[in-house]
């Protein structure tokens, strides 16, 4: 448990505190997909948060939610491309990262579709954000944010997993930490 806290801590320790978004003119490619999920403190954690809540309930993987989120990232992405910058999607971005942290700090089950709403809408918020600032080489950078938020999203349920029940109050933690990140981003 020692190695685990202390290897996320050194995880969270070595991203950006700022958003990870794609600077100069975004015409990076695979390698910088691959890179993007782990570079920003927002999208770790909500990569993180969203497998961590895929196993809370039952203690197996749930993999409509961390599919789900993949999926409308990428397309969440195409849509920035399409339509640039959306007034506001940084704050929805934030938002997320407030209301997944709640549903674990509180251990609050929602009904499956509503759970599901909300994985979606996070993941559209990512998505578009990322989105409109992909140029150039951006099918290979979408492609490579995807396989990277999968990854983060089995690491959180591995997670869940190691943590399990006997460790509520760790993933109560880890979620008034996700909450508080995502209120912190919202004032700035």
């Amino acid at each position: 448990m020692k190695k685990f806290l202390s290897l996320s801590a050194l995880a969270l320790a070595s991203t950006s505190t700022a958003f990870a978004h794609v600077t100069g003119d975004g015409s990076l490619g695979l390698t910088a997909g691959l890179s993007h999920p782990f570079l920003g403190l927002d999208h770790l954690l909500a990569m993180l948060t969203v497998g961590v809540l895929a196993v809370r309930s039952t203690e197996k993987i749930d993999w409509t939610y961390p599919l789900a989120f993949a999926g409308f990232l990428g397309l969440g992405a195409v849509w920035g491309i399409s339509t640039g910058t959306l007034a506001g999607a940084e704050g929805v971005v934030a938002a997320s990262l407030v209301v997944l942290g709640l549903l674990l700090a509180f251990r609050v089950t929602l009904p499956k579709p509503a759970m599901l709403a909300l994985v979606v809408l996070s993941a559209l918020a990512h998505g578009q954000a990322h989105g409109s600032e992909a140029t150039g080489a951006w099918a290979f950078y979408i492609a490579g944010m995807t396989v990277s938020t999968l990854g983060l999203h089995l690491g959180g349920c591995m997670i869940g997993k190691v943590l399990g029940r006997s460790g509520l109050r760790l993933i109560q933690a880890w979620g008034t930490a996700t909450a508080i990140v995502g209120l912190l981003f919202v004032a700035l």
